[in-house]
Order: C-alpha cells, then sequence, then structure tokens
C-alpha cells in the first residue's frame, strides 16, 4: 500500500513539474521550429512575402529579414497584446505573428491617427499589437504571418479588413 502511495505521489509531481516548467531561452539551446506556411489565399490582405524559418532564437540575437517590417522569420518571446507607446523588438512581436496576430506599426503620424490606432488595439485586445517604428518604409504596416500593407495614413476601415481577413492565418492560431 505505502508502495502505491509513493508511485502515486513521484508520478503526480512528474506531472505537475512537465506541465509547470518552461525553460527560459536563456537556459536551454535555440530549438527549431517545424513551421509550415498556410495556403495561399488569394482573399488575404497586403503583400505576400515568402515564409522565413521560424525558429526560436534570443532577443540580442539580430535575425535578417526578408520584408520591412518584418512578417515571418525567427523569433524569441511573444508579448503581450496592446498598444505601445515606446519601440518593441522585431524579433519578439514575431512571436505574436506565428499565433496569429496582426502588428501595426506607425511613424511620424499626427496624433489624432495615433489615438485611432489605440482605438483599434483596445477592440481587438486579444489579437493586436501597436507600436511606433522609426524603420518603417511608410508611415503604417499593417503585418500578420506572411503579409504586409502599407499606408500613407491610417485607414480605419482598411486596417479593420486586414485584420479580419488575416487574423490567425499563421502556424498557430491561437489569437482572439
Amino acid at each position: 500500500m505505502l508502495k502505491n502511495v509513493i508511485a502515486l505521489a513521484v508520478v503526480t509531481i512528474l506531472i505537475t513539474v512537465a506541465f509547470v516548467y518552461e525553460p527560459s531561452p536563456e537556459t536551454v539551446a535555440p530549438a527549431v521550429e517545424t513551421v509550415t506556411q498556410p495556403p495561399e489565399n488569394p482573399a488575404l490582405l497586403g503583400e505576400s512575402f515568402a515564409i522565413m524559418e521560424a525558429k526560436h532564437v534570443n532577443i540580442s540575437d539580430a535575425p535578417t529579414y526578408n520584408s520591412n517590417p518584418p512578417t515571418s522569420g525567427p523569433h524569441a518571446n511573444a508579448l503581450p497584446w496592446g498598444f505601445n507607446t515606446s519601440e518593441i523588438s522585431d524579433v519578439n512581436v514575431l512571436h505574436n505573428l506565428e499565433h496569429g496576430g496582426i502588428w501595426i506599426s506607425y511613424k511620424d503620424i499626427p496624433t489624432e491617427q495615433v489615438a485611432a490606432l489605440e482605438a483599434i488595439a483596445t477592440a481587438n485586445s486579444g489579437s493586436v499589437i501597436i507600436s511606433p517604428r522609426a524603420a518603417n518604409d511608410s508611415a503604417v504596416a499593417v503585418v500578420s504571418w506572411g503579409r504586409l500593407m502599407q499606408l500613407d495614413t491610417v485607414d480605419v476601415e482598411q486596417i479593420n479588413q486586414f485584420i479580419t481577413t488575416n487574423k490567425n492565418n499563421s502556424p498557430e492560431p491561437l489569437a482572439r
């Protein structure tokens, strides 16, 4: 009887550790993920870019991407969804894209357009991340996994259509 109780306790501890423990990227060598490209969907909005290998890297790494802003590729830990007043790391936000999210970055736009983006973030709190980004080629870049739409100004209707159409068209469709 005592053997059974001990065995049950050991199994319970092992299961708990397996589900709770998640090693940090610093303690584990980066793993290579096998990520398949979603089938081409002509209904998706934005320019299509080839899907890059989606391996996990450290935040200090500086991968080279095939688009600006990047639409896929090596990435670190995901960031919280929502509106950011400071720039965020490309290498982190790509994990949000892999999870089906939408990234809207902007530069040099009027305050009322920033407020419109903040409202979009609030309305899409489980799937959109917004941040300023000085490296953008356009005033506004709307990005999903493998897709990029560049705008000269905040067009709320077009951005909302991109979110509706492109959200969760990704290897790990987890965005809400």
